[in-house]
């Protein structure tokens, strides 16, 4: 990008973050400026500077005594809306996930629209619910995990399993036989696929079918807490990072104690 175009972009990003509430009066209904006035509850005079500086960006046009958006200025503030939600949906998940190593590959892709179920030490089955909640009535669920714990092992195999379900999981060799050695009996076993391979990361990741993806960030010897994100773009992050995973993951058997 030409230093000239990098530097207008620039000024735009700041007109639209410093004017954005003036630009979505304009770009929700066009409007007069008595209109606008009252729209954005701002003093007439101060609203003729903040039009004028829209204006000049070429985000907004007078026309017949109406100010309305350019086609960009639309664009601009559509960009700037959905920004400004991602920052929202980052800033909550921030709980969970800012004890995870700063090169964790969580991307803004999961992070969009995430749902946060942040463990409240009073109440330590609330979260582990909203997994179990989540893999429920699934034909199929796959995933991987660094750490587990014994009965939520067993609840979520249980709940995956449940209506003639599959289960695929990558785990560690410790993690596998955790696993082994709490299934109840050879039905249980059933219909789950063990995977042994290193997980490269410190979170759990589970995919339930293909229409929603989970994140498990683990404290201690508990779970600090749970992002669930059913957005197809979510989902798609979630797969291609557990393709990864197994790639280098070899077959396992699930023996039952």
């Amino acid at each position: 990008m030409p230093r000239s175009c990098q530097n207008g972009a620039e000024e735009t990003v700041r007109v639209v973050r410093r004017r954005y509430d003036c630009l979505r009066a304009i770009v929700t209904e066009p409007r007069e400026k008595r209109a606008l006035v009252e729209a954005t509850e701002t003093p007439r005079s101060t609203l003729d500077d903040i039009v004028r500086e829209l204006e000049s960006a070429e985000l907004v046009t007078y026309d017949d005594g109406v100010w309305r958006p350019t086609t960009s200025g639309r664009v601009a503030a559509e960009t700037h809306a959905d920004h400004r939600e991602t920052m929202g949906d980052v800033r909550a998940a921030a709980p969970v996930v800012d004890g995870l190593p700063h090169d964790t590959p969580l991307d803004r892709a999961f992070l969009e629209g995430v749902t946060v179920h942040e463990a409240d030490r009073a109440l330590p089955d609330a979260v582990v619910t909203s997994i179990l909640e989540s893999v429920a009535g699934a034909r199929r669920v796959r995933g991987f995990a660094p750490a587990a714990f014994v009965g939520f092992a067993d609840r979520f195999q249980s709940e995956a399993l449940a209506d003639d379900g599959e289960l695929e999981l990558v785990m560690g060799p410790d993690l596998l036989d955790l696993l082994t050695g709490h299934a109840d009996d050879e039905e249980t076993a059933e219909g789950t696929t063990v995977l042994a391979g290193e997980i490269p990361v410190e979170f759990g990741l589970w995919i339930a079918d293909d229409t929603e993806a989970g994140v498990v960030v683990y404290a201690g010897q508990g779970i600090e807490g749970v992002l669930i994100n059913d957005s197809p773009t979510a989902v798609t992050w979630a797969e291609e990072l557990y393709e990864r995973v197994v790639e280098t993951a070899t077959l396992a058997e699930l023996v039952p104690a």
